[in-house]
């Protein structure tokens, strides 16, 4: 298949049982396919009206499927489909003074569990910013992430953030840091039962970009590109303890975090390959795999 010189990570998602994706092209275009899981065919359809050369995100929320993404005019947009294959045309998210949400490095994270949730990391500050909603593309709370909860510092990160429910009941956000000379993979809770402090917990692994999170036949897990390009699951992390986790190396390769699915059994992958020129952005082919089928070069070990 064109991926089209596809550009950031996938977004990978389910819509009533079925996989659909979503990608942007080098030219901006954003590109969405559906049904790989049956025909094991990833067939790209140009979506009208949406550009973006960054990380798209994709969530299905209640009635609709949510397409979160930075566009190419700067503004954090939002499309809705409710059909799974038609998406409106764009807005810019908004609060509810309808004022613009800050520009963000990356794109957006959006998760829904009862209300939507969004995360992102802005452009002038690098500030990571959380939020809520029941009515994308209306913000209705929106707050600078601090590394203990209610009390102390403004956390910061290098590129897109990531949102999901981990098994504890906790909404986890995870984000590649700004540290030096690395981007640690870095994992805190934002929405924790009975409202226990929040952990702020930096791990050894060193990420491109920012990480995934995801639900997997084998476990709740972080998953990112390497520093080597290596795409790597970081198992346990729902533990907010870095102690108590487990690495999975895979042989596949990846200058941008994968996205990663579970439907009926099964978890999918999709990620862009490193067969494309490694320039300032990097692009490269679309790819989409079984989990289980992909080369594991380790299971539980480090490097």
């Amino acid at each position: 298949m064109d991926s089209h010189g596809a550009v950031a990570s996938p977004a990978l998602t389910t819509w009533n049982n079925t996989l659909v994706m979503v990608w942007c092209g080098e030219d901006g275009t954003i590109y969405f396919a559906s049904a790989m899981e049956q025909t094991g065919i990833i067939a790209g359809t140009p979506l009208p009206q949406q550009s973006s050369l960054e990380r798209p995100a994709l969530f299905q929320f209640e009635d609709r499927l949510v397409l979160a993404y930075i566009g190419t005019d700067n503004q954090i947009r939002c499309a809705l489909s409710f059909d799974g294959q038609q998406f409106n045309a764009s807005q810019p998210w908004v609060h509810i003074d309808q004022s613009l949400l800050s520009p963000c490095i990356g794109g957006p994270a959006i998760f829904g569990t009862g209300n939507m949730y969004l995360a992102w990391t802005e452009a002038l500050n690098q500030n990571l910013h959380f939020g809520f909603t029941i009515n994308p593309p209306t913000v209705y709370e929106e707050s600078v992430v601090l590394s203990g909860g209610d009390e102390g510092y403004e956390l910061t990160s290098v590129d897109t953030p990531a949102l999901a429910l981990a098994p504890t009941n906790d909404l986890l956000l995870a984000f590649a840091g700004p540290n030096t000379p690395g981007n640690n993979l870095t994992v805190q809770a934002q929405r924790r039962a009975g409202n226990n402090p929040s952990p702020l917990v930096v791990y050894d692994d060193l990420c491109f970009g920012g990480p995934a999170l995801v639900t997997t036949t084998d476990g709740f897990a972080a998953a990112y590109a390497g520093k080597n390009t290596n795409i790597y699951l970081l198992y346990g992390v729902e533990n907010l303890d870095n102690q108590q986790i487990r690495r999975t190396k895979l042989q596949d390769t990846s200058w941008h975090a994968p996205a990663l699915v579970t439907l009926q059994g099964i978890t999918y992958v999709a990620w862009i390959g490193t067969d494309g020129p490694s320039d300032i952005f990097p692009t490269g082919s679309i790819n989409f795999a079984d989990l289980g089928s992909m080369p594991v070069i380790y299971a539980n070990g480090s490097g």
